[in-house]
């Protein structure tokens, strides 16, 4: 009887705390997506100012010690974005190209 009881009374406790887990990995995911959009739009404007970023999504891909960001271009359009390896640790771009 008390097992039951027992098991009964943890199961909320452990829903709440696995949702305060998954709250704050969240949380951790949209303060690095902020920064990793605010360091890829600093360096776009400084050494790709002639790329227009209009009617362009920044997309972000985890590649583990990196983050890959990159425009991508709406449907329909032809050409190419910069693309920026962008260090966790450090938060500075270590490595740039220009796609075509």
């Amino acid at each position: 009887m008390k097992q039951s009881h027992l098991k009964r009374n943890l199961f909320p406790i452990g829903m709440v705390l696995g949702l305060s887990a998954c709250a704050a990995f969240g949380e951790f995911l949209m303060d690095d997506q902020a920064t990793v959009i605010k360091v890829a739009e600093k360096y776009v404007s400084e050494w790709h100012a002639d790329y227009d970023t209009t009617n362009t999504k920044l997309v972000i891909k985890d590649t583990g010690e990196y983050w890959r960001a990159y425009y991508e271009l709406p449907e329909g359009m032809v050409g190419g974005s910069p693309v920026m390896i962008i260090d966790k640790r450090t938060k500075e771009v270590i490595r740039s190209f220009r796609t075509q």
